[in-house]
């Protein structure tokens, strides 16, 4: 055998050892890749179901998502009507609440307009107010100088009646005086008493004073709202309708009417108020 053999021989050991090696390598290496694809393969199965599954979820997702997104476009869209409806009304509003506005301008014109007419009113119905208690007061004094004028024109009267009594008798004296002179320068005769026809009036009864004119005077025991009670009453004199003056030293506090009358005390309404009245003020039929 030659060496060529020989190293060919060794060689193709060598090779074989390799190839075997090799051989081993592969056929390990083949089952770890093919456990490992089973591996892969099951993996991928499940994985795959789990797509499958995912997706039937997404599609049932996709179709939820639909419908909401369905239901949301037609919300989207009442609202959007609706929105369109409320701008119109807001127009509609506004242009309400500028004629509302005009209106409001002119109505507060207007009673800007009243207030001043009221205010003018009342300063007028004020000085109408005092006028009229002037002329009040002024008419009571005229009404105590009236009532003073009539009794003295009373007096006066009384005066002439005496007066007119006395130039009667006084003609009838004379009358008598002739009629005796006569007698005498005719006829010598006995005298003759003529009686006087009208009686001399011996005792003159002057006329009893006006109601106007008694002077009654009280006190104020009591004060209730616009009614005041006063301290006198039949017994002195007061009569209802009867007007008693209140006066607080020199000043005029008001008028009291009176509407109910007692024995010893009356009650009246105030009028011509020009101060509160108070317990203790005088009340005079005459200022």
């Amino acid at each position: 055998m030659s060496v060529l053999t020989k190293v060919l021989i060794v060689l193709l050991s060598f090779f074989s050892l390799f190839l075997c090696g090799m051989v081993v390598t592969y056929v390990s290496t083949a089952e770890n890749f093919k456990v490992k694809y089973n591996e892969q393969k099951t993996l991928n199965v499940d994985l795959e179901q789990q797509r499958i599954s995912v997706e039937r979820l997404l599609k049932e997702q996709n179709n939820l998502t639909k419908d909401k997104i369905a239901a949301y476009e037609g919300d989207l869209q009442k609202l959007r009507e609706e929105n369109v409806q409320l701008e119109l009304e807001k127009r509609n509003a506004e242009r309400t609440s500028l004629s509302h506005q005009s209106r409001a301008d002119s109505w507060q014109g207007l009673v800007d307009s009243f207030s001043k007419t009221i205010a003018n009113l009342e300063e007028t119905l004020k000085n109408t107010q005092a006028q009229l208690n002037k002329a009040r007061e002024t008419g009571i004094k005229d009404q105590k100088k009236l009532s003073e004028i009539t009794a003295s024109l009373y007096e006066k009267i009384v005066q002439l009646e005496a007066l007119d009594a006395k130039s009667k008798r006084f003609l009838e004296q004379k009358q008598e005086l002739e009629d005796k002179l006569t007698k005498i320068t005719s006829t010598p005769a006995e005298p003759v008493t003529a009686t006087p026809v009208t009686q001399e009036r011996t005792n003159i009864v002057a006329a009893g004073p006006l109601p106007s004119s008694v002077d009654l005077k009280g006190l104020i025991t009591e004060l209730n709202e616009s009614m005041a009670t006063l301290s006198v009453g039949t017994a002195d004199g007061v009569k209802k309708d009867m007007v008693f003056h209140v006066t607080r030293g020199d000043s005029f506090v008001c008028d009291i009417v009176i509407t109910s009358i007692d024995i010893n005390k009356s009650a009246g309404v105030v009028e011509l108020k020009q101060r509160e009245p108070k317990v203790g003020d005088t009340a005079s039929t005459k200022l």
